[in-house]
């Protein structure tokens, strides 16, 4: 029976109708496509952040990877190695942990974490309207290249590829980079007659004499900075190393530690550094103004006990918190030796990938995702946390809270690479508690420097 024509250009608008509207497409999948579209639920382990601070971020990757859940669980800094040991222990490890940058080497050597993958591939669904008619989810296959190490150094700022490449191989990516800086009280420097915070280690000495006094017994009953202990001031070893990288010493090079060395007949800048630090916690010196006697250095900086506290962005939250925002303080650079080189500390935290997890595909993916700038942006806005990225300085410097921050970026550097930064860290902790204690300067970072040399193994051995 031949149909009339009428019947024929029904049927055949109608077959386009499917075709247009992808009708083969959206309903046959291939093995590859429906592999990569299976339920998969991340596990990434947070020391700072909780999963409020990665909402939007998290919002925005399921609009395009919808079958993708990720869990931010949050744990305490004391628990957080010991727990990451047990869980790789009972072959349960989050599938993305964040690791200081001085631990990488270590759960590299130890093979808990992986190196990101040149490429991802991943599964993209969004949806079309055809015709103005009907609203379909379409699911396209993307192949992305990752980072290499030369497009880190030009994204990132410059010590992270220093940190987080080993054997040419990217181990981490970091969502923030924090630097060290000067926390001051501005009504103790206003009663002390100190107008401006200093800039330099001279107008500090002298600031710190003025905000410093005693009572009759000669106890501190207020401390000008925190300065000259180890035990009971926050990142006291940061603060050491940045005065010796300041003064001229190499902390670490390659795989030799050199903060010992002499440059010059007289001269030593590590030795000097370290009798600059520990003066302070000497009552013999004019600028002795902190003992190991004293409370812990923020909580007093917290308390409006101490005129000036080094430390990094995230002590912000705990001094606003503490005090009640009782506290009115302002943040500085930190001090230079004047007329040298700006030098400063990089402290961070990188995003790195189980070598256990079920999928690393997904896990690199999401961290690529949220590190790009338009995507992280949101997040150190909403965490107040300098950026990491190059491309984001110029927009911190506009920003009041992380303006100092930001200035100090690209001349921050960190001090340790090697496999145990915890024995490194401590090790500069017991230098200066032995100065204190009356060892021999020369003697003490002598035996310093060997220890430190201990933990320092190249990834090849």
């Amino acid at each position: 029976m031949i149909l009339p024509k009428t019947k024929l250009k029904i049927l055949f608008l109608f077959g386009m109708l499917l075709i247009s509207t992808g009708f083969r497409c959206t309903c046959i999948k291939s093995k590859e496509v429906q592999q990569l579209l299976k339920p998969v639920d991340l596990v990434y382990w947070q020391v700072w952040d909780t999963q409020n601070d990665f909402s939007e971020l998290i919002a925005k990757y399921q609009t395009i990877h919808p079958n993708i859940t990720v869990s931010v669980v949050k744990l305490r800094y004391e628990e957080y190695e010991k727990r990451l040991l047990e869980s790789f222990a009972q072959l349960k490890p989050p599938d993305i942990i964040s690791l200081h940058y001085g631990w990488l080497q270590k759960y590299d050597k130890k093979e808990f974490i992986q190196p990101m993958p040149e490429k991802t591939t991943m599964a993209y669904q969004y949806e079309k309207t055809t015709l103005g008619i009907k609203k379909e989810v379409l699911t396209e296959l993307r192949t992305n290249p990752t980072l290499t190490p030369t497009k880190l150094k030009d994204d990132f700022l410059g010590t992270v590829a220093n940190d987080v490449v080993i054997g040419n191989k990217i181990y981490g990516v970091p969502l923030s980079l924090d630097s060290m800086v000067l926390f001051y009280n501005r009504d103790l420097l206003n009663k002390a007659h100190v107008p401006l915070p200093p800039t330099n280690w001279q107008e500090f000495q002298e600031a710190v004499k003025k905000t410093t006094f005693f009572d009759e017994k000669k106890n501190i009953v207020q401390a000008g900075a925190a300065l000259g202990t180890a035990d009971n001031i926050r990142r006291s070893a940061d603060i050491l190393t940045l005065l010796m990288r300041q003064n001229g010493a190499t902390i670490i090079s390659g795989n030799t530690t050199l903060f010992s060395k002499t440059l010059a007949k007289e001269y030593n800048p590590g030795i000097d550094a370290l009798k600059f630090y520990t003066d302070f916690a000497n009552p013999r010196k004019e600028v002795y103004t902190w003992n190991d006697e004293m409370p812990d250095s923020l909580k007093a900086f917290a308390d409006g006990k101490l005129a000036m506290y080094f430390g990094y962005a995230y002590d912000i939250p705990f001094i606003k918190a503490y005090s009640k925002n009782a506290i009115n303080f302002g943040i500085s650079k930190m001090p230079q030796i004047q007329g040298s080189q700006e030098t400063n500390m990089a402290n961070y935290w990188v995003d790195a990938v189980s070598s256990r997890t079920k999928n690393p595909n997904e896990a690199w993916d999401f961290i690529l995702f949220i590190t790009k700038a338009e995507q992280v942006k949101g997040y150190l806005e909403k965490t107040l946390k300098p950026a990491a990225l190059r491309s984001l300085v110029e927009d911190e410097l506009q920003n009041d809270t992380l303006s100092v921050f930001a200035s100090q970026l690209l001349t921050s550097e960190t001090w340790y690479r090697g496999l145990d930064y915890n024995a490194a860290e401590q090790t500069f902790k017991d230098l200066i508690n032995h100065v204190n204690s009356g060892d021999d300067v020369k003697e003490s970072i002598e035996i310093a420097n060997s220890r430190v040399q201990q933990t320092i193994r190249s990834f090849s051995e």
